[in-house]
């Protein structure tokens, strides 16, 4: 089998999945918003089956996450149990992973509350959920956010990572491509306390694909110097994912709610301790 026919079959799999999933959320009366790979997939890609990807993510209003993974158990998906060491930290991480079977195929679907780790970023989730819109073809219990909104949860999910995310800089360029208000999107970045992950993703977007025309946007952020020259050697390894302490620090290097930051990371690590002790 090609390549081609590989990801054509896979994108066949994922597309059943998320009839599925639509399908128990429209009939739960719920909804639900496909972010990453999943929606820009059916938004921004001309050939969805060629973005690859390990799974599926969902976010859910806060309120809703018990009755989302009620209704995914009654209708006979897999829902793993939260692990044990880390019951009390687990929240802190705004997910739960679920997992939806096609004949022999095994595929994860993550269901968030938000996208941020330990400590969240202060995004406008309501404003997300109010722009967010159908995608003809999926069930319309499952939205995608609007290219700017999209862009910058991009972006959030590049600083999580490290900046080292393989397929994210392909999702931004696309995004791009499709068409995104720049002063839209800085003024979000700033409300969201995303400017200086966008400064950093711009530059290298910039120079990965010089045709997007992205000199305009770099102009409109404004971002501390010094910061920017800490930011650009904490990430300066774009293929490399720090892990523990290290991963806080370089964190920490992005942060502009330092105060609400550290008491998050505070929390978090009481919570650990907890976890461990217990």
């Amino acid at each position: 089998m090609t390549e081609d026919a590989e990801a054509r079959l896979a994108y066949v799999v994922r597309r059943r999945v998320l009839d599925d999933v639509g399908g128990i959320f429209a009939r739960a009366g719920l909804q639900a918003l496909l972010v990453k790979g999943a929606g820009l997939a059916e938004t921004v890609y001309r050939e969805p089956w060629r973005r690859t990807m390990s799974d599926i993510d969902l976010v859910v209003r806060p309120t809703a996450l018990s009755a989302a993974l009620g209704a995914l158990v009654g209708a006979g998906v897999e829902v793993p149990p939260i692990p044990a060491d880390r019951r009390r930290s687990y929240a802190l991480f705004e997910e739960r992973a679920a997992i939806v079977s096609v004949g022999p195929v095994r595929t994860l679907v993550e269901v968030h509350t938000g996208l941020d780790k330990v400590v969240a970023h202060p995004i406008d989730w309501r404003g997300v959920w109010a722009r967010a819109a159908c995608v003809e073809g999926l069930s319309p219990s499952l939205l995608v956010p609007c290219r700017e909104d999209h862009a910058l949860l991009v972006v959030l999910h590049l600083a999580l990572s490290d900046f080292a995310h393989p397929y994210a800089w392909g999702d931004l360029a696309a995004l791009f491509r499709e068409g995104i208000d720049h002063e839209i999107l800085a003024l979000r970045a700033e409300a969201w306390g995303l400017t200086l992950p966008l400064a950093l993703g711009i530059e290298r977007l910039a120079v990965a694909f010089p045709e997007l025309g992205l000199a305009e946007l770099r102009a409109r952020l404004v971002v501390s110097p010094v910061r920017l020259v800490v930011a650009r050697r904490a990430f300066r390894n774009h293929e490399v994912r720090s892990r523990g302490t290290t991963w806080l620090a370089k964190q920490t290097v992005l942060r502009e709610d330092f105060a609400r930051w550290s008491i998050g990371i505070m929390r978090f690590a009481v919570l650990r301790c907890a976890d461990r002790l217990v």
